[in-house]
């Protein structure tokens, strides 16, 4: 601090044998007021410059900093001719308290070959984390992946499993509309029909027959409709040849002209003349609610080979 000749030498001693080297070519020490107290370059000792906002900021701060320098600069004029460097320093205080930076030049080609080296040091220990990590992320992946799998089929089976219920509900609802109350309808239908053949001598009596005939009639056709949106018998029985007419069997009643083409000799699986029909059935229910066409044909054609 004293710019004791003996202190100087000593420092300058430590310095050339334990700081300068390859990487190191150059070492100041600063006071508060920018002089150099110390410089491995003599010349520089004892002359001033003025410190720029990172320099005080480290040296009041006690921290360090770094930054390229520029040969333009003119306490940079010693170092133009020692390629690229770039300035590191450090804020310090000496054994009495005042406030020294230290500072470093270090060449910049020496810094990209340390990078190297940290990176090829490190470089191992982070591909051998990366494959540990993976090899521990992996085995969870897959189970969860197989959960995942394994709850989807458990949904696909649990939903399959409320269809088939249903498409089994239908078929018993239905099975028992048509072959109890339809029938039983149709019989009574019958000897009234018969009946009002006996009834000729008497009008009034043969009135009242034909009015619970055409009665018992349209209950018949409401129930008939009632079983095609339940279950159509015919689809069960016969298949989508015979249930598709009966599904258009409503249209034609109000008036509207349904006309239906089936490919002779077309069989399906029945999963696929179920879905047909529905399509069908819900292509007509939009026909009879618009009602401004009185032709929609219905054509059925053969379905693509549905897997097993």
């Amino acid at each position: 601090m004293r710019g004791t000749p003996v202190a100087i030498a000593r420092l300058d001693r430590i310095v050339r044998r334990r700081v300068l080297n390859a990487s190191v070519a150059r070492v100041k020490v600063w006071n508060a007021e920018g002089k150099i107290l110390y410089s491995d370059d003599r010349a520089l000792i004892g002359r001033r410059f003025p410190f720029g906002p990172p320099e005080l900021h480290a040296l009041r701060s006690r921290t360090a900093a770094a930054e390229p320098i520029d040969p333009a600069n003119p306490e940079n004029a010693t170092e133009r001719d020692l390629g690229s460097l770039t300035s590191v320093y450090l804020g310090l205080r000496a054994q009495d308290g005042t406030p020294v930076m230290f500072e470093e030049y270090l060449r910049s080609s020496a810094i990209a070959g340390n990078s190297r080296s940290v990176a090829r040091l490190f470089a191992p220990i982070g591909i051998a984390a990366l494959l540990v990590l993976a090899a521990l992320q992996i085995p969870l992946a897959w189970r969860m992946e197989r959960r995942m799998r394994n709850a989807q089929h458990d949904r696909e089976v649990l939903l399959q499993r409320a269809i088939d219920a249903s498409e089994r509900e239908r078929r018993t609802i239905a099975a028992g509309l048509h072959d109890g109350v339809v029938q039983e309808l149709a019989g009574h239908s019958f000897q009234m029909a018969a009946a009002i053949e006996r009834a000729e001598p008497e009008p009034e009596l043969r009135r009242v027959l034909a009015e619970s005939a055409a009665g018992t009639r349209n209950a018949i056709r409401q129930l008939r409709s009632l079983l095609l949106e339940i279950y159509p018998p015919a689809l069960r029985d016969h298949g989508l040849a015979a249930a598709l007419p009966d599904a258009a069997a409503p249209l034609a009643a109000r008036g509207i002209e349904v006309s239906v083409d089936v490919q002779d000799g077309l069989e399906l699986p029945i999963e696929v003349e179920q879905l047909v029909f529905r399509t069908a059935q819900e292509a007509i229910r939009n026909v009879g609610r618009h009602r401004r066409s009185h032709h929609r044909p219905q054509r059925a054609r053969p379905a693509p080979a549905v897997p097993a």
